[in-house]
């Protein structure tokens, strides 16, 4: 009696292996490792009251096997992305990929590892899903598409102005003041050049968004937003001067050199042109 130990490679197909130790002859059963298969469907219902999926959308896929589960890959071709699933749980979760913006019906592909560690083939649900990755479509707003006042640059009291936006590929649109200074005449109705949008409130704004258009394509619930600046000037404009600690000397004359001075100017605005500085009136002294 002992113990042996070694290997040995035979190819070929074998219901047993005889083998000899110590002249004796033995022989052992082959158990041959049968790959395992199964289907895989979509099951459940598309997320809220979509018709097609996005990219970053999930849906549900069940596996249907007689093996036991240890591992679910999701392929990253069809209509979902890579996933691995270290689980005996016949459920996965697929995300969805981004497969461009027209309608496709697509299925997922998958494959499964049973317990004696072999992959399955690679194989495709029964059903599919349609996804869709279109987007709303909002042109970029910049100050020259926004209308002001002649000879303005901002609005003040409760001037309006008109913002001209094309929006393209939706089917609910909502425009929106996000910090409540402007008035925005029938919010939930397109028009390209939004008229008579009003100021309601805020002094001075030229860095803070202050007009949002919102659009959505409702079949896969893509949503894009446009945010814009409608500048705002309610106050006057404040300029600081800042001149040398020393007196301002002249020179230039009797033999003296011309004297350069540096005055800076501080506005509490943008300025529409750059403020100029002049002789001080003759009673104004030294």
């Amino acid at each position: 009696a002992g113990t042996y130990t070694g290997y040995s490679f035979i190819s070929g197909s074998y219901d047993t292996i005889d083998f000899v130790v110590d002249d004796n002859e033995k022989s052992i059963p082959v158990t041959g490792i049968t790959i395992p298969t199964f289907t895989a469907e979509f099951t459940g219902s598309y997320p809220g009251s979509q018709t097609e999926l996005k990219e970053d959308d999930v849906y549900t896929i069940e596996v249907t096997t007689t093996s036991t589960i240890t591992e679910i890959e999701i392929q990253s071709s069809g209509s979902c992305q890579y996933k691995l699933q270290v689980s005996g749980s016949p459920t996965i979760i697929g995300v969805i990929a981004d497969e461009g913006d027209v309608v496709q019906s697509l299925h997922a592909k998958l494959r499964i590892k049973d317990d004696n560690g072999t992959w399955s083939e690679l194989t495709d649900t029964t059903n599919t899903v349609d996804c869709n990755n279109l987007y709303p479509s909002l042109d970029n707003i910049i100050q020259n598409d926004i209308s002001y006042p002649v000879s303005q640059e901002a609005i003040k009291d409760s001037e309006t102005i008109d913002v001209d936006c094309t929006v393209t590929d939706f089917n609910v649109i909502a425009y929106s003041s996000p910090n409540s200074q402007l008035s925005i005449p029938n919010s939930t109705t397109y028009l390209q050049n939004k008229l008579n949008v009003q100021r309601i409130d805020g002094d001075y704004n030229i860095g803070t968004t202050n007009y949002r258009i919102t659009a959505t394509r409702t079949a896969n619930d893509a949503v894009s937003v446009e945010n814009a600046i409608i500048y705002i000037a309610h106050t006057s404009a404040s300029i600081t001067m800042v001149e040398p600690a020393t007196r301002l000397r002249s020179g230039g004359n009797d033999g003296t050199s011309i004297q350069d001075h540096s005055i800076e100017l501080n506005a509490g605005q943008e300025l529409i042109s750059t403020p100029t500085i002049g002789n001080p009136p003759v009673s104004g002294g030294l």
